[in-house]
């Protein structure tokens, strides 16, 4: 082994080390931006000429569908852009890197918002695609693969740990909103009260984006919608606006999906659309969204 590699031997070695140690020390989930950094910087100290570096997790082979983290020197940092890639899965699949490192794709620019990229290279590891892109003809080399892959195997336990930290995070919240809401109900005489601060600390624990409430009426045999008017904005504001049939009314034999919860006691889910939510809003209107229906129960007690 010559004196040259023997230094870009060490230098890669040390590379790997220095983002190893960075994954160690995430706390939060938004550590992971920090993470991508050192992975681009170090990447370069090896040898790599990139100006961005992008790890595509690929989640459903036959959809195409991909997960996409990105860092560059230039532009902000994509975190978990879902999206098809049929470049990737197909490079993923066949296990065949593929790239541009003359620089003779100028149609790759237009999407890196106007860098002028030179060169590119993709290489498949064992869990999706790892790509570097340079401003330099020949910046990065399908010699580069191996430290690509070595790069992208310890990237992607990043985005894992970043994954256990949001986990972690959501926990803590719910148990604190556990908490609040106990401390409400022991503390409130009022049971507008109760509802409402239910309602509120349930969603701003981040689990649901809306929150409807209903009651269970036994001597009339009936469940009350009683409060139906909570939802959280992206940025985490509470907006409580009266809409969505509040008051109204339905009676056990109903095929209502919150009635059937209430008397079955029974968790319901819901993907999408179901032709019991009686509403007259277009199929459309429920694409990518959950619904649950939760029964709570004093004991074992339930609608008879």
């Amino acid at each position: 082994m010559t004196r040259e590699e023997l230094e870009k031997k060490v230098r890669i070695q040390s590379g790997l080390l220095k983002i190893n140690l960075s994954i160690q020390k995430m706390a939060r989930p938004g550590d992971l931006a920090e993470v991508m950094q050192v992975c681009l910087h170090e990447a370069n100290q090896m040898g790599i000429d990139a100006c961005s570096m992008a790890l595509h997790r690929i989640l459903e082979p036959e959809q195409n569908l991909i997960e996409t983290f990105r860092v560059g020197t230039e532009g902000p940092i994509t975190t978990g852009e879902r999206r098809v890639g049929r470049g990737m899965t197909r490079c993923w699949e066949t296990g065949q890197s593929f790239g541009d490192p003359d620089g003779e794709n100028k149609a790759v620019q237009a999407r890196f918002e106007g860098l002028p990229i030179r060169c590119y290279v993709n290489v498949p590891f064992s869990s999706g695609v790892i790509s570097a892109q340079s401003l330099r003809a020949h910046g990065i080399s399908f010699l580069d693969e191996e430290v690509l892959k070595q790069i992208a195997e310890i990237f992607a336990v990043a985005i894992s740990r970043m994954y256990e930290l949001d986990q972690l995070e959501k926990k803590v919240r719910l148990e604190n909103a556990y908490d609040e809401v106990a401390q409400t109900i022991l503390s409130s005489l009022s049971l507008d009260g109760v509802l409402d601060n239910l309602g509120v600390h349930i969603t701003q624990a981040s689990i649901f984006r809306s929150l409807a409430i209903s009651l269970v009426d036994y001597e009339e045999r009936q469940v009350e919608f009683v409060r139906n008017f909570i939802r959280r904005k992206v940025d985490g504001t509470i907006v409580k606006t009266e809409l969505g049939g509040v008051g109204n009314r339905y009676s056990f034999d109903s095929t209502d999906l919150t009635v059937e919860a209430a008397c079955s006691g029974e968790l319901i889910v819901v993907a999408e659309y179901d032709e019991r939510f009686g509403t007259s809003k277009p199929v459309e209107h429920y694409k990518d969204q959950a619904f649950y229906f939760i029964p709570i129960k004093k004991g074992s007690k339930r609608p008879k």
